[in-house]
């Protein structure tokens, strides 16, 4: 199963890169049909073997809500309201497409890998995926190659390969800890392949010059080292903190003098003259002022995706406040509860993992996933999501299967001397532990 799903999520990126059509009909795809297959394959797994468990159910829980509550503001909408200019059957489309899409795609991830062998294989796999669209991305920016994949924006900012500048960047500040988590706890060349990784990525985020992905970034740093000082040592912190601003420095000078000029120009002179949100703010108070026309709204929403029927130009810029505004606030409870309930799974399993390897993977994990608690109140994303939710599906599988605390790895430590298990090592120069299966 995790060749299986490195194979869907590499075609996927493929297709997202390439920008190839490969639409059967209104939402169905070849991308979404490979998915639905591998659910498939889940789902009369789970039925013949009778043997499977609802684990993280009060996660599963609110997804299923906020995709319940999704349906029903969208039927309202079209249906009982009938808003002006409201494309009903395309929002439909969008809804599976998105919200019951993401859930199955974490579904996917998430059951479809049974041990920690398993989640960090997957875990490989993706992260290799998602290197190969930076290096296609920085290629082209600087000249290396000319597939005309990525775009350049007017104002010199390059658009990614998984969306616009900014849903780029909020994507990198994901990637990026896991990249340094990834060299932190590999061996021999694998340490060599996830630095250059990283470099990379962080090469991409340069070049869309997003201060949303810097702050978000940055914020991912300090949050996740006052949470995890105890777990990683001053010096490490300061050893790879002292890395990554020279790799940012000599990736800086790396780049094109235009480039490297739009960089100074939109961090110091930009942001020091007051210009900080890009007119966000104004964007944002139109929003809300909209919803002073009909304050029920701000409880229940207008419905789903009703912020796009509106007669306005500019998109929210601002997750948060689009599920607010179109799915009120069940729908934004909903989604911060999905995203805290990453976040706390996660950490106390770092916390409580007796594997070194498993441990510091998670950490990265927890950076990266405030990078996107960050970025995503500056930016929507859109591309990135079903990556980023394939994410998710191995994170919490690897949170669940890991060996945790003492009890369950103290036979296997005395079974086995440490020196015999730190000769061992994967196929990705990890060092391999002895780990159990978990529930189907």
């Amino acid at each position: 199963m995790p060749i299986l799903i490195g194979l869907m999520l590499a075609i996927d990126m493929a297709v997202d890169v390439l920008q190839l059509d490969v639409s059967a009909g209104p939402g169905l795809s070849l991308k979404n049909a490979m998915l639905y297959v591998l659910a498939g394959v889940i789902a009369l797994r789970f039925v013949t073997r009778r043997d499977g468990r609802f684990e993280l159910p009060r996660l599963q829980i609110a997804f299923m809500l906020l995709i319940g509550y999704a349906i029903v503001t969208w039927l309202l909408a079209w249906q009982v309201i009938q808003y002006d200019n409201y494309p009903g059957a395309d929002n439909g489309i969008l809804l599976k497409a998105t919200l019951a899409d993401y859930y199955i795609f974490f579904l996917v991830c998430f059951y479809g890998l049974r041990s920690v062998d398993d989640a960090t294989k997957a875990l490989s796999a993706l992260l290799l995926v998602c290197a190969g669209a930076n290096l296609i991305t920085v290629a082209d920016t600087l000249g290396l190659t000319h597939f005309g994949l990525i775009d350049v924006r007017d104002d010199g900012r390059v658009e990614g390969a998984l969306g616009e500048a900014n849903q780029y960047a909020g994507f990198l500040s994901f990637l990026i800890p896991l990249y340094a988590a990834a060299a932190f706890v590999s061996r021999a060349s694998w340490r060599l392949v996830w630095l250059a990784c990283g470099a990379l990525a962080m090469l991409a985020m340069l070049t869309t010059v997003s201060r949303g992905g810097f702050a978000a970034l940055l914020g991912s740093a300090v949050v996740g080292g006052y949470v995890f000082r105890r777990h990683i040592a001053l010096g490490r912190i300061l050893g790879w903190g002292a890395l990554a601003i020279t790799a940012v420095l000599i990736l800086l000078f790396a780049v094109s003098g235009t480039m490297r000029s739009l960089i100074m120009d939109r961090l110091f002179n930009e942001s020091t003259h007051g210009n900080v949100t890009d007119g966000r703010d104004e964007i944002w108070l139109n929003t809300l002022s909209l919803f002073m026309n009909h304050p029920v709204t701000m409880i229940t929403g207008y419905g789903w995706r009703v912020y796009w029927s509106k007669p306005h130009v500019y998109s929210p810029h601002n997750t948060y406040l689009n599920y607010w505004f179109n799915l009120g606030l069940p729908g934004l409870g909903c989604l911060v509860f999905i995203l805290g309930s990453l976040w706390s799974t996660a950490k106390s399993a770092s916390f409580a993992c007796a594997d070194e390897r498993v441990r510091y993977l998670l950490i990265g994990f927890c950076f990266g996933l405030v990078g996107i608690f960050i970025s995503i109140f500056f930016v929507e994303l859109y591309t990135p999501w079903p990556y980023l939710w394939a994410f998710f599906g191995i994170a919490m599988r690897l949170a669940l299967t890991a060996p945790h605390a003492a009890g369950n790895s103290s036979g296997a430590a005395a079974a086995k001397p440490e020196s015999a298990h730190s000769s061992r090592t994967d196929t990705y120069g990890w060092r391999a532990v002895r780990d159990s299966a978990g529930p189907a």
